[in-house]
Protein backbone atom coordinates (compact mmCIF):
# COMPACT_ATOMS: atom_id res chain seq x y z
CA UNK A 1 0.00 0.00 0.00
CA UNK A 2 2.83 2.27 0.77
CA UNK A 3 4.37 1.84 -2.44
CA UNK A 4 1.09 3.06 -3.86
CA UNK A 5 1.05 6.25 -1.87
CA UNK A 6 4.72 7.30 -2.63
CA UNK A 7 3.40 7.55 -6.30
CA UNK A 8 0.67 10.23 -5.42
CA UNK A 9 2.88 11.90 -2.95
CA UNK A 10 5.59 14.59 -2.67
CA UNK A 11 8.71 12.78 -3.69
CA UNK A 12 10.75 12.47 -0.52
CA UNK A 13 7.56 12.60 2.19
CA UNK A 14 7.48 8.87 3.95
CA UNK A 15 4.48 7.32 3.26
CA UNK A 16 3.60 6.67 6.72
CA UNK A 17 3.35 10.04 7.98
CA UNK A 18 0.92 10.29 5.54
CA UNK A 19 -1.08 7.46 5.97
CA UNK A 20 -0.63 8.48 10.15
CA UNK A 21 -2.01 12.72 8.92
CA UNK A 22 -4.51 11.23 6.97
CA UNK A 23 -6.15 8.60 9.81
CA UNK A 24 -6.21 11.09 12.71
CA UNK A 25 -7.69 13.91 10.60
CA UNK A 26 -10.22 11.59 10.12
CA UNK A 27 -10.22 9.99 13.60
CA UNK A 28 -10.79 13.52 15.05
CA UNK A 29 -13.90 14.28 12.91
CA UNK A 30 -15.21 10.88 14.02
CA UNK A 31 -14.22 11.17 17.37
CA UNK A 32 -16.20 14.27 17.81
CA UNK A 33 -19.05 13.54 15.25
CA UNK A 34 -19.77 10.15 18.00
CA UNK A 35 -20.04 12.53 20.86
CA UNK A 36 -23.95 13.45 18.99
CA UNK A 37 -24.88 10.39 20.73
CA UNK A 38 -24.29 12.21 24.16
CA UNK A 39 -25.85 15.39 23.29
CA UNK A 40 -28.85 12.99 22.06
CA UNK A 41 -29.13 11.20 24.88
CA UNK A 42 -28.69 14.20 27.37
CA UNK A 43 -31.91 15.58 25.25
CA UNK A 44 -33.85 12.68 25.61
CA UNK A 45 -33.59 12.26 29.24
CA UNK A 46 -34.46 15.22 29.78
CA UNK A 47 -38.27 13.93 28.18
CA UNK A 48 -38.70 11.62 31.30
CA UNK A 49 -39.07 11.54 35.22
CA UNK A 50 -38.70 8.55 37.77
CA UNK A 51 -41.65 7.90 39.26
CA UNK A 52 -41.35 4.88 41.45
CA UNK A 53 -37.91 3.44 40.14
CA UNK A 54 -39.23 3.61 36.22
CA UNK A 55 -39.30 5.91 33.64
CA UNK A 56 -42.10 7.98 32.41
CA UNK A 57 -42.77 10.00 29.78
CA UNK A 58 -43.51 13.88 30.81
CA UNK A 59 -46.65 14.87 29.12
CA UNK A 60 -46.66 17.17 27.22
CA UNK A 61 -42.23 17.65 26.38
CA UNK A 62 -41.03 18.00 23.22
CA UNK A 63 -37.44 16.77 21.89
CA UNK A 64 -34.83 19.98 20.70
CA UNK A 65 -34.74 19.92 17.63
CA UNK A 66 -32.47 17.71 15.66
CA UNK A 67 -30.37 20.47 14.33
CA UNK A 68 -30.09 21.43 17.82
CA UNK A 69 -28.80 17.87 18.81
CA UNK A 70 -26.49 18.66 15.74
CA UNK A 71 -24.96 21.19 16.33
CA UNK A 72 -21.43 21.05 16.43
CA UNK A 73 -21.23 17.80 15.52
CA UNK A 74 -19.36 18.00 12.07
CA UNK A 75 -16.11 20.16 13.62
CA UNK A 76 -14.27 17.78 14.00
CA UNK A 77 -14.21 17.07 9.94
CA UNK A 78 -14.26 21.34 9.71
CA UNK A 79 -10.93 20.62 11.28
CA UNK A 80 -10.04 17.46 9.61
CA UNK A 81 -10.71 19.50 6.09
CA UNK A 82 -8.40 22.61 7.33
CA UNK A 83 -5.53 19.90 8.16
CA UNK A 84 -5.87 18.85 4.47
CA UNK A 85 -5.99 22.35 3.03
CA UNK A 86 -2.62 22.73 5.50
CA UNK A 87 -1.17 19.88 3.61
CA UNK A 88 -1.73 20.72 0.66
CA UNK A 89 0.28 24.13 1.32
CA UNK A 90 2.65 21.75 2.97
CA UNK A 91 3.52 19.52 0.40
CA UNK A 92 4.31 22.40 -2.60
CA UNK A 93 6.58 24.27 0.02
CA UNK A 94 8.18 20.66 0.29
CA UNK A 95 9.02 21.35 -3.34
CA UNK A 96 11.25 24.61 -2.09
CA UNK A 97 13.19 23.60 0.66
CA UNK A 98 16.48 21.83 0.92
CA UNK A 99 16.86 19.81 -2.23
CA UNK A 100 14.93 22.40 -4.21
CA UNK A 101 12.99 19.32 -5.51
CA UNK A 102 10.78 21.79 -7.24
CA UNK A 103 13.29 22.09 -10.49
CA UNK A 104 13.20 18.42 -10.93
CA UNK A 105 9.85 18.52 -11.17
CA UNK A 106 9.41 21.37 -13.63
CA UNK A 107 11.57 19.07 -15.87
CA UNK A 108 9.59 15.74 -16.02
CA UNK A 109 7.28 15.29 -19.31
CA UNK A 110 4.31 15.74 -16.89
CA UNK A 111 3.68 18.96 -16.53
CA UNK A 112 0.86 18.28 -13.95
CA UNK A 113 3.03 15.57 -11.56
CA UNK A 114 3.89 18.49 -9.09
CA UNK A 115 -0.07 19.37 -8.97
CA UNK A 116 -0.66 15.59 -8.66
CA UNK A 117 1.51 14.94 -6.06
CA UNK A 118 0.54 17.95 -3.78
CA UNK A 119 -3.44 17.77 -4.19
CA UNK A 120 -4.08 14.02 -4.32
CA UNK A 121 -4.24 12.80 -1.04
CA UNK A 122 -5.38 15.64 0.54
CA UNK A 123 -8.43 15.83 -1.49
CA UNK A 124 -8.85 12.32 -1.43
CA UNK A 125 -9.06 13.02 2.49
CA UNK A 126 -11.24 16.04 1.89
CA UNK A 127 -14.24 14.16 -0.26
CA UNK A 128 -13.76 10.95 2.53
CA UNK A 129 -14.67 13.52 5.15
CA UNK A 130 -17.69 14.84 3.01
CA UNK A 131 -18.67 11.27 2.33
CA UNK A 132 -18.72 10.33 6.27
CA UNK A 133 -20.06 14.12 7.11
CA UNK A 134 -23.57 13.00 4.64
CA UNK A 135 -23.21 9.23 6.11
CA UNK A 136 -22.90 10.45 9.89
CA UNK A 137 -25.83 12.74 9.22
CA UNK A 138 -28.25 10.26 7.71
CA UNK A 139 -27.43 7.73 10.16
CA UNK A 140 -27.58 10.51 13.08
CA UNK A 141 -31.07 11.79 11.38
CA UNK A 142 -32.48 8.16 11.33
CA UNK A 143 -31.76 7.66 15.07
CA UNK A 144 -33.30 10.68 16.19
CA UNK A 145 -36.56 9.65 14.24
CA UNK A 146 -36.30 6.82 15.00
CA UNK A 147 -35.56 6.61 18.83
CA UNK A 148 -37.32 9.78 19.82
CA UNK A 149 -41.37 9.38 20.98
CA UNK A 150 -43.72 10.51 18.27
CA UNK A 151 -45.53 12.52 20.37
CA UNK A 152 -42.21 14.90 21.77
CA UNK A 153 -41.28 15.70 17.89
CA UNK A 154 -41.96 19.02 16.59
CA UNK A 155 -42.46 17.65 12.60
CA UNK A 156 -40.81 19.01 9.55
CA UNK A 157 -37.22 17.91 11.44
CA UNK A 158 -35.64 17.43 8.17
CA UNK A 159 -36.60 20.76 6.77
CA UNK A 160 -35.85 22.55 9.89
CA UNK A 161 -32.19 21.33 9.77
CA UNK A 162 -31.76 22.91 5.95
CA UNK A 163 -33.60 25.69 7.47
CA UNK A 164 -31.16 26.10 9.73
CA UNK A 165 -28.24 25.27 7.63
CA UNK A 166 -29.46 27.74 4.89
CA UNK A 167 -30.82 30.69 6.37
CA UNK A 168 -27.96 30.26 10.41
CA UNK A 169 -31.50 29.58 12.34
Amino acid sequence: MTKRIRKIIPVGIKAETEIWIFACAIAVGLCRALLFFQAYSREYNRLFHIEYGKRVLIEGRTMADFYVVLKGTFNGFIVAIFIFICLIILHYGYHYKDSKSIYTMKRLPDRYELHKRCFTVPLIGIVVSIILITALLLLFYNYYMIKTPADCLFPNQWERLWTAILYGG
